[in-house]
């Protein structure tokens, strides 16, 4: 997606594709450490956000609840 954006925002000086990836690769390879722990922030800090709204897992999908709920019947039934 970033780099889609790179693209449209060529005309207004944003870099080209292949320039953002080697300042990312010279980044990942120069400060490795402080390229997870800012990962690693990024990905907490939005485990925190869902704990705190109380919704840590998203629902499953509508077919495979309606599949649990036909087993569960079925399983009443005997």
């Amino acid at each position: 997606m970033l780099l889609a954006l790179c693209l449209l925002g060529r005309p207004f000086g944003a870099p080209r594709p292949a320039e953002l990836l080697a300042q990312v690769s010279q980044l990942w390879t120069e400060q490795r450490d402080l390229s997870l722990v800012v990962l690693l922030g990024l990905e907490a800090s939005a485990w925190l956000h869902l704990l705190q709204d109380g919704d840590p897992l998203p629902r499953s999908p509508r077919l495979l609840r309606r599949l649990l709920r036909r087993r569960r019947r079925g399983r009443r039934r005997r």
